[in-house]
């Protein structure tokens, strides 16, 4: 099954992007995919919104997720000139006049390519960069994607081993790569922030997790500009780190709602 993976990302991102087409065409990801969930997400986020604009949200996001998971499976057969072609970091001297005696932590959320940011990371910065995952439950989709996010030198840290890698291996210079959008695993260790007009957890462990690492947090937000075509800004965030997260993640967000990840389920708990 790797095979065909392989093969289907040696085609050009042009190609690829007329078989996203195609799929959304016959509303393959739109039928098939979490729709219940999605429609779900959006209404109660959306509950001053019409019927007809939430259904322009739910078409562009499934548009939108068709492009992303193609964009992903193009990383295995991709340059580092294609990368820094296609995400354009605006102001990447930020990370590089950073204090190099202590480490980074970058945050970011499920939105426009993840996958395609951390690859930038990687192919961008010479420090070691780690990338904090949660382990899927199909083994071969879990050894695909570590196989994808690994392709440029990329370091994974199962996020249940976390605690234990900033305690034994984060050291000075190395970058962090943390997406915190997503639930909680410990519900005994969380806040509730309104975010995106609900009452939403979020782990507390996030922010402990920089304070015990004395790291410097720094926010990436990422805009699709067109399509295949994305820019990252970065930004300091020195306190209220949590909040300050969820408040830059709502704002990319209601800018632009379609690029996030509506068909995970957030408010499962």
């Amino acid at each position: 099954m790797f095979i065909f993976f392989k093969i289907l990302s040696k085609l050009s991102l042009k190609k690829l992007y007329l078989l996203s087409d195609l799929i959304n065409n016959f509303f393959l990801l739109k039928l098939l995919y979490r729709k219940k969930i999605t429609y779900n997400n959006l209404n109660k986020v959306f509950n001053r919104k019409t019927k007809k604009e939430i259904e322009l949200i739910y078409k562009r996001y499934y548009n939108h997720l068709s492009d992303l998971i193609l964009e992903t499976i193009k990383l295995l057969d991709v340059n580092e000139i294609t990368i820094k072609k296609r995400i354009k970091l605006l102001n990447p001297e930020i990370i590089n006049s950073l204090d190099k005696n202590k480490p980074t932590i970058i945050l970011s959320a499920h939105y426009g390519n993840w996958e395609w940011l951390f690859a930038s990371l990687c192919v961008n910065f010479k420090e070691n960069i780690y990338a904090v995952y949660k382990p899927l439950s199909n083994k071969f989709f879990n050894n695909l994607i570590l196989k994808i996010r690994k392709n440029f030198g990329g370091k994974l840290i199962s996020k249940n081993k976390t605690g234990n890698f900033i305690l034994k291996k984060f050291k000075k210079k190395d970058i962090l790569f943390v997406l915190a959008d997503q639930v909680p695993e410990n519900l005994n260790n969380t806040i509730s922030i309104k975010f995106l007009n609900r009452n939403t957890t979020f782990s507390k462990g996030l922010e402990k997790l920089c304070i015990n690492s004395n790291a410097i947090v720094l926010y990436a937000k990422m805009k699709k500009k067109e399509r295949g075509y994305y820019t990252v800004e970065f930004t300091k965030i020195k306190k209220n780190i949590i909040r300050e997260y969820s408040k830059k993640t709502e704002e990319i967000i209601f800018e632009k709602p379609e690029y996030w990840l509506w068909s995970h389920n957030r408010w499962k708990r």
